[in-house]
């Protein structure tokens, strides 16, 4: 265990981000007062307790509180369309495809669009745009569509909100076309969120893990994928300033912190960051990572 945090604390955290939880979302903390970080010793990997995965009722409420929360684009979204016409690519499974803003990103490309999300809000969204959403899970999909494959498959910030990652991620390389991609993107644990670590967002019941681009390697090799492209998101300095601002924000509300004045030297800083252009220069430490893995030959053959 690395840390830990009152269920308590996440209230008043989520309270702060503008989002109030009913008793049914809440339920998985139930008997439950305290919220632990676990620490893998052998490789580092960081994980909660995956019984505390967001039930139904908490994804929906967040949906309906925080209008922005399934984005119409983001800089995964337009690095995978850039890979997918790169690659000629033809078909896309977008899974936890949310209300489908990386699918009409798709579908303008002129690629084949296939969502599975379990969000009854954003299944319905996603079909009045005349996506095929499929409201299941992965290993139950081929079921409702028979054996078909995908050209490519992309998983965006979904696997840390998953009780198995390395499992969804295997069954996602299964529906590969034997020449196919899959791309991932997860929030990075070593950018700036650091900044920002009782953001709520990255705690139970919504986050169940914390990535590095290390654990984007390692778990290709596990699925036996062949690692095409990894990298991270520019840090921008707007978003320096906010991550700042909103922790001290929340820890505020919880008594750990006096109210500070507005620092100027934070300001100066984040002036200096963008007219310097450090974020074309200086690691990728912004709000993501990505990975692009290749469905290998003898993989597919096998």
């Amino acid at each position: 265990m690395v840390d830990s945090v009152r269920t308590e604390d996440l209230t008043i955290a989520w309270r702060q981000m503008g989002v109030t939880f009913s008793p049914e979302a809440w339920a998985v903390f139930d008997g439950i007062s305290q919220v632990f970080r676990y620490h893998c010793n052998r490789c580092g990997f960081q994980s909660f307790d995956p019984a505390l995965a967001g039930n139904a009722s908490f994804y929906a409420e967040l949906q309906n509180q925080i209008q922005t929360y399934y984005p119409v684009t983001c800089p995964g979204f337009e690095r995978a369309i850039k890979f997918a016409l790169r690659h000629k690519v033809r078909s896309v499974l977008d899974i936890g495809c949310g209300s489908g803003g990386f699918l009409d990103l798709a579908k303008r490309a002129g690629f084949t669009t296939t969502g599975i999300e379990l969000n009854r809000q954003a299944i319905d969204i996603c079909r009045k745009k005349g996506h095929h959403v499929y409201s299941c899970r992965l290993v139950d999909l081929e079921r409702e569509i028979g054996p078909k494959r995908f050209d490519l498959i992309t998983i965006f910030e979904v696997l840390e909100h998953v009780s198995d990652p390395v499992q969804l991620h295997s069954e996602a390389a299964d529906w590969l076309s034997p020449s196919g991609y899959l791309a991932i993107t997860v929030p990075n644990r070593n950018g700036v969120h650091r900044l920002f670590e009782m953001n709520p967002h990255l705690w139970p019941p919504h986050h169940l893990s914390w990535w590095r681009l290390r654990d984007l390697k390692e778990i290709a090799r596990r699925g036996n994928l062949e690692l095409v492209k990894i990298g991270g998101d520019m840090l921008l300095g707007g978003q320096i300033e906010q991550f700042v601002e909103l922790q001290n924000e929340i820890l505020i509300a919880l008594n750990k912190r006096r109210p500070p004045s507005r620092s100027i030297l934070l300001r100066l800083f984040v002036l200096g960051y963008r007219k310097s252009g450090c974020k074309f220069f200086l690691p990728r430490l912004g709000t993501s990572i990505y990975a692009f893995y290749r469905n290998p030959i003898s993989r597919s053959c096998s």
